[in-house]
């Protein structure tokens, strides 16, 4: 059981991201679920910051487990791709696939957690999440979250 507790604690917030930064956490993701996965995944970054907010970093991390996981459970795909960039504004992060994809605009998407425990992520820390997606097409998930966020002051 504590082991089960200890593997929980782990997968909800790797210690990884704390020491060694989103880059690397989501790099070894990538490449412990390849590993134990009937997929290949590959990741590339771009331009990847040192140091990132860590909200924006937790954010972030979590959205790229949400969504591999999402792929491996749903799209029967055989490749997926993982990219981490910077923009001047904001952390971009794609997760695509060759798999079954499905309709974004069906109804049933509307009411999985999957999105909706993303959408919530980010509009915590002022980020966007677009899905591309169509049967037999494969899917793209695409996020933006600003680096530097306004802050408003209520007096």
């Amino acid at each position: 059981m504590s082991a089960d507790i200890q593997g929980l604690s782990h997968r909800l917030h790797p210690a990884k991201l704390d020491h060694l930064g989103l880059l690397a956490a989501i790099r070894s993701l990538c490449e412990e679920l390849s590993a134990s996965a009937d997929l290949k995944i590959e990741f590339h970054q771009h331009r990847v910051p040192a140091t990132i907010p860590k909200n924006v970093a937790l954010c972030v991390f979590r959205i790229a487990q949400e969504a591999l996981r999402n792929c491996i459970k749903h799209s029967g795909a055989q490749k997926a791709q993982v990219v981490l960039s910077r923009t001047r504004e904001s952390i971009r992060l794609s997760v695509s696939d060759d798999g079954c994809g499905f309709d974004p605009k069906s109804p049933a998407n509307e009411r999985g957690l999957g999105f909706i425990s993303m959408r919530e992520r980010l509009h915590v820390v002022g980020g966007e999440l677009n899905v591309h997606s169509e049967p037999k097409g494969g899917t793209r998930i695409e996020v933006a979250v600003p680096l530097v966020q306004d802050v408003v002051f209520v007096i």
